[in-house]
């Protein structure tokens, strides 16, 4: 097929605009205009409505429709087409026809398709302007004035003859129209205008750059932006920018990436909170979006739970920075006399960050009670915020036997698998394995909930057997069956490389045993694997520089690849420019660990030349009053690269402990004498909020860059002087309903005591409907559930987080108490029996007791009084002085009755008949 508009100079000048109407969210700095709002354009519409109305192709019926779904008439197809295909001049130079029935808006159009030969009239005066023109038609027309052609024998339709054939194979090879179905194209059905914009839409747009379906995918203060782009060449350059707040005319954040396989992808971290918008631009084609990055909320432990003998888990309520957390953070004490070893439990964070795993080592498990207990420590989330204070009592009983989770493979060679078979938790003995049958030697992998089996054939599935497995509580396990899948690699891997500045990343599509990296056939450089992706590497290839900041069209080599199959992949030849890192490390984030400012930076600090006298620091304390410490005369300040955040003693290489700076304040004057501003107390920064200016050039980076001045603001952790708010909880008291109970906390709360999601009761959130209210003072909650709601009697856990007091203080351990509530159910009744001659009975859903006032019964319309009673858990009513029959018809009403169930709930109102 082949395409080339005619209209190629309208088609250039409008392209970008085809694109930004596309994108969900448009700023006024890059439309032309706003997007249109018609009330009749669906979305399959919208794209191409917008673009015919924005280009002054199409309008609208009215101010608020389209016409999306009416037929367009003969005259507007030919306005449309013609301001779409011609220019100006060619509409403007037209001769004159003959036709006397076009309309004054229409004239000049017509004209211009009819000099061009696009159309025709009925006959030789007359258009037939106002009748309505069929999809055939308009195919003939759009395929001869965009020049576009088609495949005819590859046409399936059933209803194109040879008169509209070849404009229907181009409309539909060019991917304008697929027809109406897969056999029918509709070739003389009336085109509707929605139908038509759509048309001139995409062959307005065919062949031109595009950006499309931009998302923002958004995870706490990480922000993912993917868009789609049409007819960009591979690898060609792309800008995604960040306007902070929506402001197009402040610098937003920008990073330069790649388009790859028609997408645009890149990430954006600590992203601070607000609206926000996201511009994609690829050449002079660009996109834009709003997306919102919602205020952290405080960085806290949600629940601590055993999952088994040997394991407790922690969640967060979001990602933790893994290396600000360590076992050590964690204290575990037992609390019932059994035994613990401490110091042997071990930990590891998932890979979301938002799950702490604790374990036993070991013959020991947890068994009883514990408290488990963050300490304050330096536990800070992604986001770089203090982590709160947590400690709960939890109960560990593991009568659960090991069961099998899963198996995986990885190559051992040509034609050979290792499989790993997992189990959900640790055990002291596998007992027997088999495979296929066959009996094998199996060990317990260091993990302790996985075995290998080594040297099986590729492509095959064996079934796999364990009798008698034992874990670490002593539990023995049924027989175990799970079948294990293989398959043969014969592919050779392939990697894809990209260079930045002067750092090489290759990304693998798998796992690789071998490979060597080159510059210029000449020097071989060293790559480091990720440690989050074990198939994507970086090489920093700043040593081919030398001493020069850039190097043209360097050619790197990357050779002697193999998979852990054994396959060899084909080298891979890359051609760049490589430049100098020029770019000086950011400030991220601050924060206080006792005397010392931690500092966190975009990347690592290579050296440090910070003293006091590079330091402006004033702080208001908390009375109020602002201080300003003098360098030298109050304080003096030493400065040291990195920070042992995840606490092991050392400083570790290769992670974020390297992006860290931390500066030690001390006061001046002898011991036990200070200045008077007696600002650091048993070795901490009292409480304050705290100015500091960190003077430039004082930090660099390992290519030289200096860092740039910096002012932030920290505030000590209030942990070690607020008071912790505590609670209890009463009910079943002669001043409650079955659906009330009170909470009495030690302080005059705040009305965050009054927020129903700050409670649970029973591990769940408290039910829609229920009410808190203040009751006598403003220690004492009174919370009202809705009735119904307790279905059973028992006591129930009442767990409360985020309140706090007027003063200031909070509860912050997420205490737990029990409250034993009454089921508030209340009786209905459902059915009315005649029993015999002179008795019937009233079955409630439960048994009812109690007085019988408040009831009135019916005898066939007429209120009687039979004798009532309760005493069977039926309401029975017994007629001394009337037969019953079988056919009579008895109604019961209840209003406000003494009747009740065993808890006291009375029965609801509301009459029955049988």
């Amino acid at each position: 097929m082949a395409y080339q508009p005619k209209s190629y100079k309208k088609f250039v000048a409008t392209a970008a605009t085809a694109t930004l109407v596309a994108s969900a969210v448009v700023p006024v700095a890059f439309a032309a205009k706003p997007a249109t709002e018609f009330s009749d354009v669906a979305p399959q519409y919208k794209d191409a409505v917008d673009y015919l109305v924005d280009n002054t192709i199409a309008a609208g019926k009215t101010p608020s429709t389209f016409g999306t779904a009416e037929n367009i008439i003969r005259v507007d197809a030919a306005i449309w087409i013609a301001k779409a295909t011609l220019t100006e001049g060619e509409i403007s130079a037209a001769p004159a026809s003959e036709f006397t029935d076009v309309p004054d808006r229409g004239v000049i159009y017509v004209d211009a398709l009819k000099s061009k030969g696009y159309v025709n009239g009925t006959d030789a005066t007359t258009y037939n302007s106002y009748a309505n023109i069929s999809r055939g038609e308009v195919a003939m027309i759009l395929a001869e004035a965009y020049d576009i052609t088609g495949n005819t024998a590859d046409n399936k339709f059933t209803d194109v003859n040879s008169r509209y054939l070849a404009a229907v194979s181009a409309l539909k090879d060019n991917g304008i129209t697929s027809g109406k179905t897969s056999t029918r194209f509709g070739t003389n059905d009336a085109i509707t205008r929605g139908e038509l914009a759509i048309w001139v839409y995409k062959l307005e747009t065919l062949g031109a750059l595009t950006v499309s379906n931009l998302d923002v995918a958004v995870d706490g203060s990480k922000a993912t932006v993917t868009a789609d782009v049409k007819n960009a060449e591979e690898n060609a350059d792309a800008t995604v920018s960040v306007y902070p707040n929506g402001n197009l005319s402040a610098t937003p954040i920008v990073n330069s990436t790649k388009v790859v396989g028609g997408k645009v992808t890149t990430a954006f971290n600590d992203v601070p909170a607000g609206t926000h918008t996201v511009v994609v631009k690829v050449g002079e084609v660009e996109a834009s979006k709003s997306f919102v990055i919602a205020a952290a909320a405080t960085p806290k432990v949600e629940s601590v739970m055993a999952i088994n003998g040997t394991t407790l888990e922690v969640k967060f309520n979001q990602a933790i920075d893994k290396n600000t957390i360590a076992i050590g953070d964690f204290v575990v004490a037992p609390l019932d006399g059994q035994d613990l070893t401490t110091s042997s439990l071990v930990g590891s964070l998932s890979a979301d960050g938002k799950t702490y795993t604790i374990s036993t080592a070991g013959a020991e498990f947890f068994e009883d009670r514990y408290d488990v207990t963050l300490t304050d420590s330096s536990v800070k989330s992604v986001a770089g915020k203090d982590v709160e204070e947590y400690t709960t009592t939890i109960n560990v009983s593991d009568t659960t036997a090991p069961i099998l989770t899963g198996t995986s493979f990885v190559p051992a060679g040509t034609g050979e698998v290792n499989v790993t078979v997992k189990l959900n938790e640790r055990v002291s003995s596998l007992g027997t394995v088999s495979v296929d049958g066959a009996v094998v030697d199996a060990e317990i992998a260091p993990d302790g909930k996985s075995f290998v089996l080594t040297g099986l054939e590729a492509g095959k599935t064996y079934k796999v057997d364990v009798i008698g497995a034992i874990d670490i509580a002593g539990n023995v396990a049924n027989p175990l069956t799970i079948n294990a899948a293989t398959t043969a690699d014969t592919t050779a891997p392939t990697g894809i490389v990209t260079v930045s500045a002067s750092t090489i990343k290759i990304d693998f599509n798998e796992e690789v045993s071998n490979f060597d990296v080159f510059v210029n056939n000449g020097e071989y450089l060293t790559a480091e694997q990720d440690g989050n992706d074990p198939t994507v590497y970086t090489v920093d290839a700043s040593s081919a520089l030398g001493s020069n900041t850039f190097l043209n069209n360097a050619q790197i080599k990357v050779i002697n690849i193999y998979d852990l199959a054994g396959n060899k992949g084909q080298d891979i030849t890359k051609t760049a420019n490589l430049t100098k890192d020029t770019v000086a490390p950011k400030f991220v984030s601050a924060s206080v660990d006792g005397s010392k400012l931690v500092l966190k930076y975009d990347e690592v600090i290579a050296a440090s030349d910070i003293n006091q006298d590079d330091l402006s620091i004033k702080y208001v304390n908390k009375d109020g009053v602002l201080i300003t410490l003098t360098p030298g005369t109050d304080f003096t300040a030493t400065s040291s690269l990195g920070s042992d955040l995840n606490g092991n003693g050392f400083k570790d290489a290769g992670t974020e402990e390297l992006k860290y700076v931390e500066v030690t304040l001390a006061e001046v004057g002898a011991a036990g004498v200070t200045t008077g501003k007696d600002f650091i107390v048993d070795g901490k920064l009292v409480d304050g909020t705290y100015t500091v200016n960190l003077a430039k050039d004082q930090l660099r980076d390992a290519a030289g860059n200096l860092v740039a001045a910096s002012t932030f603001t920290v505030v000590p952790s209030a942990s070690n002087t607020a008071k912790t708010v505590t609670f209890s909880a009463s009910s079943l008291t002669a001043d409650l309903d079955n659906n009330e109970f009170k909470v009495l906390y030690s302080e005059d709360m705040s009305n965050s005591a009054l927020v129903a999601s700050n409670y649970k009761l029973a591990g769940v959130a408290l039910p829609s409907g229920t009410t808190l209210t203040f009751v006598d003072n403003k220690q004492t909650v009174l919370v009202t559930l809705p009735v119904g709601y307790i279905k059973a009697t028992g006591s129930r856990i009442l767990a409360v987080s985020n309140v706090t007091a007027v003063d200031g203080d909070t509860q912050k351990t997420q205490d737990q108490v029990t409250v034993t509530l009454n089921e508030n159910v209340a009786p209905v009744a459902s059915k009315v029996t005649i029993e015999s001659d002179t008795k019937a009975t009233v079955d409630f859903t439960e048994a009812v007791l109690g007085d019988t006032t408040g009831i009135v019964v019916k005898l066939n319309g007429v209120t009687v009084t039979p004798d009532l009673s309760t005493n069977t858990g039926d309401l029975v009513l017994t007629f001394a002085a009337t037969t019953l029959k079988a056919t009579d018809k008895i109604t019961v009403t209840f209003t406000d009755s003494d009747l009740s169930d065993e808890s006291g709930n009375a029965v609801k109102n509301g009459s029955i008949a049988n």
